[in-house]
């Protein structure tokens, strides 16, 4: 009895478990089909209505701008999106392309996006011979003086950088009201144009292992027509091959649609222009840009490997001005954790053109300041875009988020840890590094020198320097140490600035010569120069200093004055 009793308890106990496990594993089923009908998975193709090409470079996004993604180089997207997000639309936009959009269902979805490039109404159809059209070209860029400012002109305006990943979530956030001073448009300068920031504000959404450079001087550097780039250039026509697409009408105004593209090694671009048919000025410019190799690059700075820019000008009081700039690039390399891709966008909402100054070099924004750094933080009590871009009809801006869209983004309590990239980013603008040359008529050599500081503001910096002769060592030899204190003035506003400089200087100082005891001397060295910064990356500098000797192992204290030049990288 005892055996019966305890055999049907263990197989009731067995048929329990096996109840309890089947019902286990079916309320896991229940559990991942509910936790993978919470997400709907989007993995489409975006191509050309017309050649049913892969378009690059597409913003796919959601009402809300919440969820989002940016299309491949083959036109391919991925985007996983909560069921919430149901029978709401995904909208489609890009540069040329009539904006679409698609219904999101519950279903999972593989979507081919067909874009229609935009259209303007065609007024006639123009045959042009190769040479007549080079003519054209020609006389257009030799209009330039009378179509564009002949004298210098300052733009204000909004601004908006935006940075997001490979699945479209956004990364940060940079809006800023900018002033631009632009030199005349009658010749290419050195350094067409400055940068002032009036004010700004910064949303970081994620931590960055990367940062952006120059993207405030967006008005400046890709106001095609200021810069003369080279395919508007008679003297480069031969690199590139042209067609005329035919006479269009845009904005009312009737203009020639010109097609262009130089096929290159390493990259290829191409794109669209519009001139005025009776003033042949440059009323627009499509430019998109690929460059596979940027992804390769070891030590340069990474540029994108495809890019595309908008640049619109707009008529005022008979003369043609900066009106939009918007350039959309997408940044992959072995360096990054992740693909980037960042919108620039630039509208002029002023326009100065009498009694126009450069802006002062205190104010003045260098190239090498990444804008995320000396960004103020957001405050909600603070300027809102809404003030700027009064006036401005919201459906020609070109930003990645409107108005209403930033301030959401704004308005997000989220917080990052500070990556190494961002902290390197803050100080290299400032950090000071440089070679150079000095003749020393005391012991007749030539010192070759290297030069490492920092830069507490416009005005002060402490520098290091190490120095030694670089030919005849057998017979004489110097080693020289020196620590200094830099004070400079700036002499000029407009281009690039020249610098008035003393600095002073505390040396130790080593010397062998062929038959001489060693010399061992402590000098300080009080030094002018006069420094011109020639281009965004390096500033040359001549000099002269006297040193003063104030201990020596010898009776030596003989001096004489010392000249020479210096080169500094990111100055």
């Amino acid at each position: 009895m005892a055996v019966s009793i305890n055999c049907a308890y263990l197989r009731h106990w067995r048929l329990h478990t096996i109840i309890f496990a089947s019902t286990l594993k079916i309320w896991f089923l229940l559990l991942s089909e509910i936790m993978i009908a919470q997400t709907i998975q989007l993995n489409g193709t975006v191509l050309n209505k017309e050649t049913k090409a892969p378009v690059s470079l597409v913003n796919i996004f959601t009402l809300d701008h919440l969820f989002g993604t940016v299309s491949t180089s083959d036109g391919m997207f991925s985007l996983t999106i909560p069921v919430s997000q149901t029978n709401n639309y995904l909208y489609f936009t890009s540069i040329g392309y009539e904006t679409d959009s698609l219904l999101i269902s519950r279903t999972n979805i593989s979507p081919t996006v067909y874009l229609m490039p935009k259209i303007y109404t065609l007024k006639e159809v123009t045959v042009m011979p190769d040479s007549t059209l080079r003519t054209l070209l020609r006389k257009a860029y030799s209009k330039i003086p009378d179509n564009y400012p002949s004298q210098p002109t300052r733009y204000k305006g909004f601004y908006q950088e935006s940075t997001s990943d490979e699945a479209g979530s956004p990364i940060k956030l940079v809006e800023a009201e900018l002033s631009v001073y632009k030199e005349s448009y009658r010749r290419r300068r050195e350094a067409p144009g400055q940068v002032e920031i009036v004010k700004s504000r910064i949303a970081k959404l994620q931590s960055a292992n990367i940062g952006y450079i120059g993207g405030a001087f967006l008005p400046v550097e890709e106001d095609i027509v200021l810069q003369r780039s080279t395919f508007i250039q008679p003297e480069y026509f031969k690199n590139y091959r042209y067609e005329l697409v035919g006479i269009k009408s845009w904005n009312d105004q009737e203009c020639y649609e010109i097609a262009f593209y130089s096929p290159d090694k390493d990259s290829v671009l191409r794109g669209t222009m519009l001139i005025d048919l009776e003033s042949l000025a440059y009323i627009s410019f499509e430019v998109s840009m690929e460059n596979p190799e940027n992804a390769k690059s070891i030590i340069e700075m990474i540029g994108p490997v495809d890019s595309k820019l908008n640049t619109e000008y707009e008529q005022y009081d008979g003369i043609w001005h900066l009106k939009y700039v918007t350039k959309r690039a997408r940044h992959e390399h072995w360096r990054m954790k992740q693909i980037q891709n960042t919108v620039y966008a630039f509208v002029t909402t002023h326009i100065q053109t009498d009694s126009v100054r450069p802006v002062p070099v205190e104010k003045r924004l260098k190239y090498m300041d990444p804008i995320e750094v000396i960004t103020e933080a957001y405050n909600p009590k603070g300027w809102t875009d809404s003030e700027i871009l009064t006036g401005e009809n919201p459906e020609h801006l070109r930003f990645q988020f409107s108005t209403d869209e930033a301030s959401s983004v704004f308005n997000q309590n989220v917080r990052t840890r500070k990556t190494f990239a961002e902290t390197m980013a803050n100080t290299l603008p400032k950090l000071i590094t440089g070679y150079g040359v000095q003749y020393d008529p005391k012991y007749e050599l030539a010192i070759l020198q290297g030069i490492i500081g920092y830069r507490f503001n416009k005005k002060w910096s402490v520098q290091g320097k190490q120095a030694e002769n670089f030919y005849d060592q057998k017979r004489t030899s110097l080693q020289e140490i020196s620590l200094g204190v830099e004070y400079r003035k700036n002499l000029n506003n407009a281009g690039y600035p020249v610098y008035f400089e003393s600095s002073l200087w505390v040396s130790h100082n080593l010397i062998r010569r062929q038959f001489h005891p060693a010399v061992r001397e402590q000098t300080i060295v009080p030094q002018l120069s006069l420094s011109k910064q020639a281009s965004n990356f390096f500033t040359f500098e001549v000099f002269v200093n006297y040193p003063v000797v104030i201990h020596v192992n010898t009776n030596d204290k003989k001096s004489n004055l010392r000249a020479g030049m210096n080169l500094y990288f990111l100055y």
